[in-house]
């Protein structure tokens, strides 16, 4: 689980950079961290969060906008990602509302 302003903060920040047309952003899950990454020509970012972690540790690519537009509209304080693999959607949970489920697919590396 983790605090859905700070990710959505997280987020905001790292879709400045986000790369291309794709507004790609990795996400790395492991060790109790969840670490964004955007680069681009201009710059890169790369920002840390605490992350309550069950399972082993996954990084994939997606559209940043997508991830945005599901926590833009979360009411929960917290939000749950669930990763199978990097080629598998990711899905989303909000804390208050968990049977609805917001599904990003990734992008192909």
């Amino acid at each position: 689980m983790l605090s859905t302003s700070a990710l959505l903060q997280a987020l905001e920040r790292a879709s400045l950079l986000a790369e291309g047309t794709n507004n790609v952003v990795y996400l790395s899950l492991g060790n109790d961290l969840i670490v964004i990454r955007a680069a681009s020509k201009y710059g890169k970012i790369q920002e840390k969060l605490p992350l309550s972690l069950q399972g082993e540790g996954v990084e994939i690519a997606l559209n940043v906008r997508f991830l945005l537009d599901m926590l833009r509209v979360a009411e929960g304080e917290e939000v749950t990602l669930e990763f199978t693999s990097p080629s598998l959607p990711l899905v989303m949970k909000d804390s208050l509302y968990p049977d609805y489920l917001y599904l990003v697919l990734p992008i192909k590396k």
